[in-house]
C-alpha cells in the first residue's frame, strides 16, 4: 500500500493537471475537449487513481487535498471558531452571510442580464450578416450569369 505523502502528492498532481486542463484520464480528457471538465471529489480522485472516499469525508486524513476543492470549509470553520471564541452568536454570523448572498447573488444576475443583452445583441448581428451574406451571393450569381 502506498504512502500517505505519496497518495497525497498523487491528489495535487491531479489536482494540477485538472487545473490546466491536461489530464490523463481518457474519460476527463474527453470532457476537457468537449469544454465540460470540472474540478470536484470524483474528478480529483479519478484522476490521481485514487479512491473518493480518501477525500470525501471532512475528517479526511488529506485536509490539505479537500481544501483545493472547497477553500470555504477551513474559512467557514475558522470564522465558527472566532464567533465562540469571541461571544458572537450564530445569528449576527447567519445575517452577515446572507447579506453577503444576497449582494452575490443580484451581482451574478446582473452578470447574467448583461450575457443575456451581448447575447441578443450577438444574435440581431448574426441575422444582419446573414442576409447581407444571401444578398452577396444572388449579386454574385447574377454576375456570373450575365457574362
Amino acid at each position: 500500500m502506498p504512502h500517505d505523502d505519496t497518495i497525497e502528492a498523487d491528489f495535487f498532481a491531479a489536482h494540477r493537471r485538472l487545473s490546466i486542463c491536461a489530464p490523463l484520464n481518457f474519460e476527463l480528457k474527453a470532457k476537457a475537449i468537449a469544454g465540460k471538465l470540472a474540478i470536484n471529489l470524483s474528478t480529483l480522485a479519478l484522476e490521481a487513481g485514487h479512491s473518493r472516499t480518501l477525500i470525501s469525508m471532512r475528517s479526511s486524513k488529506y485536509p490539505r487535498v479537500r481544501r483545493l476543492i472547497f477553500p470555504d470549509e477551513q474559512i467557514g470553520r475558522q470564522l465558527s471558531e472566532q464567533d465562540s471564541v469571541s461571544g458572537r452568536g450564530k445569528r449576527s454570523s447567519q445575517k452577515q452571510k446572507i447579506t453577503e448572498l444576497r449582494q452575490e447573488k443580484k451581482a451574478l444576475q446582473n452578470e447574467r442580464d448583461k450575457f443575456a443583452t451581448r447575447l441578443a445583441e450577438s444574435e440581431s448581428a448574426i441575422a444582419l450578416l446573414r442576409r447581407e451574406n444571401l444578398n452577396l451571393r444572388s449579386t454574385i450569381e447574377r454576375l456570373t450569369t450575365s457574362q
